[in-house]
C-alpha cells in the first residue's frame, strides 16, 4: 500500500473523524475525504465504516493495517513520515545487494510490475523475511497516477522448507564421502548460516543419561569464539548451566535474554559470551541421545528458528547413526 495513504489511515483510526484525522495531518477534512474515497475506490476495498459518531475500521481494513505492521515490524505511528526504504527494507538473498523499490519502479514505467525472486525484507526490529509481492500504479479519474498499491506476503516458511529439502540431500550426499567429523562440522555451520547464528555445538548423552560428550564445535565457533580445550570432552549434565535444560526437560529450550537467567553458570575462560541461545534435543524411543544449540544470533531466537535447528538436529543423528553402522 502507497504509505502516504498508511498516513491517512493512521490518522483517521486515532482521530475517528474526517476533522480530527485533518488536524492530525494538516489538512482539511475535505482533502482526508477525497483521498479516502480515492483509495477505497481503486482499491476496491472499504477501510473505514461511515457512521454517525464518526469512522471506524472495517474488519478488513483492521486486518490488512494489521497485517501491514506484523510484516514490517512497524507500527503505523512510527512508520508515519518516514521514507519507504527505511520502512520496506528490501535485499537479495544471495547477495545482501537492496533491492529495488518496486514503488519506485511501478510509478517509473507506469504498470504493475512483479519483484524478482528471493527477496528479504528486513522488518522493524532485524528480523529477515523472505516475501513475493507486486505493485501497481493508482490513477484517478483524470488517469493521472496519484499513488501506487503494494501487495506483498510472508513465504519465509514455504522458502525455508524447500531448502531444508534440498539441504538433507546436499548432506547425505556429503556423508557419504566425508568423514564423521568433517560431516558434523559441516552440519553445524550449516545450521549457523540459516539461522544467522555465531555459536553451534552437538554433544551426544551418554547411556546413563547423565554425561555429556561434546563431539564438535562449528568451524566458527572454534576459529572465533571459544577458546577451549577442543572436540570430545566430557562432564556431567548436573555441572551444566541453563543451556542443558534441554537435556534436563527433554524438550526445546530459548533463552533470548542469557545474562538475565536465574541458574546461569560461569563460562570457561576464554568462552564468547552468550547474548541468546537455543538448544534442542534428540529424542529417539523416549531417550535422549544428543542435543544440539547454536547462539548469538543478532536478533531474538523464535519459532521458526527451532524448526530448523530441530531438523539439522536429527539429519545429524540419522547420519551419525549410518555413519556407525
Amino acid at each position: 500500500m502507497d504509505w502516504d495513504y498508511l498516513r491517512y489511515i493512521h490518522a483517521l483510526a486515532i482521530g475517528g473523524t474526517l476533522a480530527k484525522a485533518g488536524e492530525i495531518l494538516g489538512v482539511h477534512q475535505t482533502t482526508v475525504l477525497r483521498r479516502l474515497d480515492q483509495m477505497e475506490e481503486q482499491l476496491g476495498v472499504q477501510f473505514f465504516e461511515r457512521n454517525r459518531d464518526g469512522l471506524q475500521l472495517t474488519p478488513v481494513g483492521e486486518t490488512a493495517f494489521r497485517a501491514a505492521e506484523r510484516l514490517t515490524g512497524w507500527t503505523a505511528q512510527k512508520a508515519v513520515g518516514r521514507p519507504l526504504e527505511e520502512v520496506f527494507r528490501i535485499v537479495r538473498a544471495k547477495t545482501r545487494n537492496v533491492a529495488e523499490n518496486p514503488v519506485e519502479q511501478a510509478l517509473r514505467m507506469g504498470q504493475a510490475i512483479e519483484m524478482e525472486k528471493d527477496i528479504i525484507l528486513i522488518d522493524g526490529q532485524g528480523k529477515e523475511i523472505y516475501i513475493e509481492d507486486s505493485c501497481a500504479p493508482i490513477y484517478d479519474r483524470s488517469e493521472d497516477i496519484i499513488g501506487a498499491v503494494l501487495v506483498f506476503q510472508d513465504i519465509t516458511r514455504e522458502h525455508t522448507a524447500n531448502l531444508l529439502t534440498r539441504k538433507r540431500l546436499e548432506l547425505y550426499e556429503y556423508a557419504a564421502a566425508h568423514s564423521l567429523d568433517e560431516l558434523m562440522t559441516r552440519v553445524l555451520d550449516d545450521a549457523e548460516g540459516f539461522v544467522n547464528s555465531r555459536i553451534g555445538f552437538f554433544h551426544f548423552v551418554q547411556e546413563d543419561q547423565k554425561t555429556l560428550s561434546l563431539q564438535r564445535w562449528s568451524t566458527r565457533s572454534l576459529q572465533e569464539l571459544c577458546h577451549m580445550p577442543g572436540n570430545k570432552m566430557h562432564y556431567s549434565i548436573d555441572q551444566a548451566g541453563v543451556w542443558v535444560e534441554a537435556a534436563r526437560e527433554k524438550k526445546p529450550v530459548i533463552h533470548n535474554d542469557y545474562e538475565s537467567m536465574p541458574g546461569r553458570k560461569g563460562l570457561p575462560e576464554g568462552h564468547a559470551k552468550v547474548i541468546r541461545e537455543l538448544v534442542v534435543p534428540v529424542i529417539r524411543e523416549n531417550m535422549l541421545v544428543a542435543i544440539m544449540g547454536v547462539g548469538n544470533k543478532p536478533v531474538d531466537y523464535d519459532e521458526k528458528d527451532l524448526e530448523i535447528v530441530s531438523f539439522f538436529a536429527d539429519v545429524t543423528w540419522d547420519l551419525v547413526q549410518k555413519k556407525e553402522a
